[in-house]
């Protein structure tokens, strides 16, 4: 009787749990340089089950593709990152399968060998891990991708 109330618990535990991601984005004080000013950057975030998948991210293009017009995207957020500024996302993440985070900038001056940040989120939960954190660096026109996060600072934002 008791394996069996334990086994019980165990599974409604199960299936409330929503495992998530938070990625930290750092914005440098480089960020994004036209003509020796640093300026924002238009950033978007990508959940998508497909090891390889790629943003279409075009110069110029304001808006992130949705899982409307991607079928490979499972969820997609974006947002504005200035020189200096670090910003929180949290995305909830599937927890029956693995996914990945794909980070895409719309910088001013991309370099030819640019490509995205790609965060693997490895189907773990059942050990107990309940979140995957990472770091996006920005820098110049760079994304440079760390497994740790940054310490929260005021200017933080979810």
């Amino acid at each position: 009787l008791l394996s069996t109330t334990g086994c019980s618990m165990f599974s409604h535990l199960q299936t409330a749990f929503a495992p998530k991601a938070v990625i930290t984005l750092v914005g440098g004080e480089d960020l994004n340089l036209v003509r020796g000013d640093a300026r924002p950057v238009h950033v978007c975030l990508y959940l998508t089950a497909e090891q390889a998948w790629n943003p279409d991210f075009r110069t110029g293009q304001e808006n992130c593709a949705t899982p409307g017009a991607d079928a490979r995207i499972i969820a997609s957020t974006h947002r504005i990152v200035s020189p200096g500024q670090v910003q929180r996302i949290s995305m909830e993440v599937p927890k029956d399968k693995a996914s990945w985070i794909v980070v895409d900038a719309n910088f001013a001056n991309r370099t030819s060998d640019y490509k995205p940040a790609r965060v693997s989120i490895e189907n773990k939960w059942w050990r107990g891990t309940s979140t995957v954190t990472a770091t996006i660096n920005l820098n110049g026109s760079t994304l440079v991708y760390s497994p740790k996060p940054v310490p929260a600072t005021p200017k933080d934002s979810l």
